[in-house]
């Protein structure tokens, strides 16, 4: 917390004042937070610039770690490839991002959607919004909402919408977002 000096502090050369001035974030530990916090996320291009920033290198196990993430994406991928198609439609685009009222079950109802299938769903898109792609992470997440009969797998889609909304600053979304997930919450919450 930053403090401010005392509105009765006149003169520059104040104590109070020489306090507000010596108030200074040390960078290096800024950058530092940045990186770890990147280090954690899919976001390979911030993270090295970060790195870049401390004038350092990935570390040692981090092109393992990419090639395993992209390994996994392309594993996702495949097995979701039916759903990911289907969804990928316009009309499905349509519905999925409002601009339709109507049910997406009929663009998806010849393929099997299993409690299997589901839950690769979800995680392919955590990893999407891991990895910056908010749009199709958001779309996938409203549909996984839609789809799942698990409460607690639908809060945690509707905070990833919610979050991805957010990022993509659009508003109405973010609170419509908002809504749904206040009323989950509650339902669970208050069960009888």
């Amino acid at each position: 917390m930053i403090r401010r000096p005392p509105r009765s502090t006149r003169k520059e050369s104040s104590a109070a004042s020489d306090v507000y001035k010596r108030q200074v974030y040390d960078q290096k530990a800024v950058l530092e937070q940045r990186a770890k916090v990147l280090s954690a996320t899919r976001l390979d291009s911030a993270f090295r610039s970060a790195l870049k920033d401390l004038d350092r290198d990935p570390p040692s196990d981090y092109e393992l770690h990419l090639k395993e993430a992209k390994e996994s994406r392309k594993k996702m991928e495949e097995e979701l490839r039916e759903v990911l198609e289907a969804l990928r439609e316009e009309e499905a685009v349509k519905m999925l991002s409002g601009e339709k009222e109507m049910k997406l079950k009929k663009i998806v109802e010849d393929i099997e959607i299993d409690e299997k299938v589901l839950s690769t769903l979800f995680e392919y898109a955590k990893m999407l919004y891991d990895s910056g792609e908010y749009e199709e992470a958001v779309r996938l997440l409203y549909f996984f909402e839609l789809e799942s009969n698990n409460k607690e797998d639908i809060i945690s889609s509707l905070w990833g919408q919610l979050g991805g909304y957010i990022v993509l600053d659009q508003k109405q979304k973010s609170c419509h977002a908002f809504i749904r997930l206040k009323d989950a919450v509650d339902s669970l919450v208050f069960l009888p």
